[in-house]
């Protein structure tokens, strides 16, 4: 129920406080992708040079199928921190896998 809450009022826009990382952890395990690209939001609009931050947005876009955006949020995650240290190099390589357009196959 706390996590039904917490999602509501980050999904509505009345969170009045910072989300904090094990929310969106919490968020993305559970699927709930919206809600957590908006506490993501506020946490990158507080922290812009948090990698964390935006390595969790590249997994909240992904969960939304806008592979471009988490491109973009994976790509300035590396830029912050080019060895993703906070994050497993198999969970890394997962993500990156599901945002890269497969190319088509030549016949």
């Amino acid at each position: 129920m706390k996590r039904l809450f917490l999602a509501l009022m980050l999904v509505s826009g009345f969170a009045f406080a910072e989300a904090s990382f094990d929310q969106i952890e919490n968020l993305i395990e559970q699927k709930n992708f919206a809600a957590a690209e908006q506490g993501l939001e506020g946490i990158i609009k507080n922290h812009p040079n948090s990698a964390k931050a935006f390595y969790a947005m590249a997994q909240a876009q992904a969960g939304l199928g806008n592979q471009e955006k988490a491109n973009r949020a994976l790509n300035k995650a590396r830029g912050l921190d080019p060895e993703l240290k906070f994050a497993s190099s198999s969970n890394v390589d997962n993500l990156q896998a599901a945002i890269t357009p497969q190319a088509a196959k030549i016949e």
